[in-house]
């Protein structure tokens, strides 16, 4: 079936295998009617046949409108450089493993870490599911099908000290950016939620920051997840710097009501503010790493350290899972500090003993 709807029947042929798989014509015979078998079942429909090149312009066009902003240009630059190069030419009844591990080559030899290489999969495995849904004729995959390059050793991700942060929100170069660095430092919002804070969505009677949308890209979106849609309680010194800020000249009114717009009150792109304010100020500090993420991964872990349960932090950072709020810290737990201490001790007392006997 062509994608006019109209149905056509080329002939086709297939090798059902060698002689000395299939030293009989019976033999043959019997592998031949498991192929047709399924063809000439009554409830067989024909599906429509397409490339993966072919069906990669389809779904970019039609199939990526429930995707936000940010994953439809990921799965495109998928498609683009990795998918299409790699299996373009490929019938989508023809996937398989052998064929998929062409696209898992193509990142081994761009470097790109296992995760990265999953991420492309994913949106392959996603373009094929929507190709089933609208009646192509397709043949999937799973992950074990393919050799993917191991796991590396992961790079500790950034996290200001709390003398850094501090630093950052003291020195910032306007009552705006101090505002919206204390901010990411209390309440460890993410950078574009942040950016996405909203009049409403201060409750300052009751303390409360309702995290309801985020500017990704300049664009106002929903949130990350469902998990990220959270109300989160306001220190005393963030609202008095929220109202100095609100009733200051540096704050404009806007279409959105949002807290934070650029020079021609339009949304900000984070990469924006990383390139032309934050990164700016940390190099004048001589703070030695860290982006605006950085605050994020500093507040999980003064929570932690200050007493807070896991779950009180992964609630408060709106993560899914206990497993990333726990990458995000850079705490231990008293146990553990007590736990080592006590071994560090037992070997002092050990190495004083000996001390004592050889004298």
């Amino acid at each position: 079936m062509g994608d006019d709807g109209k149905i056509r029947r080329p002939e086709k042929r297939a090798m059902v295998g060698t002689i000395s798989q299939y030293p009989t014509k019976r033999l043959a015979r019997r592998e031949a009617d498991r192929i047709i078998d399924p063809l000439n079942a009554p409830e067989y429909r024909p599906g429509r046949v397409t490339t993966v090149a072919e069906f990669a312009e389809i779904y970019t066009r039609d199939g990526l409108t429930d995707h936000k902003p940010l994953a439809q240009k990921a799965s495109r630059l998928d498609l683009k450089n990795y998918i299409v190069p790699a299996i373009g030419d490929i019938r989508l009844d023809e996937i398989n493993g052998v064929v998929v591990q062409r696209v898992v080559n193509a990142g081994i030899r761009n470097k790109l870490s296992r995760k990265t290489i999953m991420n492309k999969l994913g949106t392959l495995r996603a373009m094929l599911d929507r190709a089933k849904s609208w009646d192509y004729r397709v043949k999937t995959f799973e992950y074990s099908d393919v050799a993917l390059p191991p796991e590396q050793v992961k790079k500790e991700q950034p996290s200001y000290s709390p003398k850094d942060a501090c630093a950052m929100i003291e020195n910032a170069p306007s009552l705006k950016w101090k505002t919206y660095f204390m901010m990411l430092a209390y309440l460890g919002l993410r950078c574009g939620e942040a950016l996405g804070v909203a009049l409403e969505h201060l409750d300052f009677n009751a303390k409360v920051l309702l995290v309801r949308q985020a500017v990704v890209e300049g664009k106002i979106q929903t949130v990350k997840s469902k998990d990220s849609l959270r109300n989160i309680h306001m220190p005393d010194q963030l609202i008095a710097l929220l109202k100095e800020y609100l009733a200051s000249k540096e704050w404009e009114e806007n279409p959105w009501n949002l807290l934070f717009t650029n020079r021609r009150n339009k949304p900000y792109h984070a990469n924006r503010v990383r390139e032309f304010v934050s990164n700016p100020l940390r190099d004048r500090l001589g703070i030695s790493e860290g982006a605006l993420h950085a605050f994020r991964h500093a507040n999980a872990t003064a929570q932690i350290q200050e007493g807070a349960s896991i779950i009180t932090a992964k609630e408060n950072l709106g993560h899914a899972k206990i497993e990333t709020t726990l990458r995000y810290t850079h705490a231990i737990s008293g146990d553990q500090r007590d736990a080592i201490n006590r071994v560090a001790a037992m070997y002092q007392r050990v190495t004083l003993e000996q001390a004592r006997a050889g004298n």
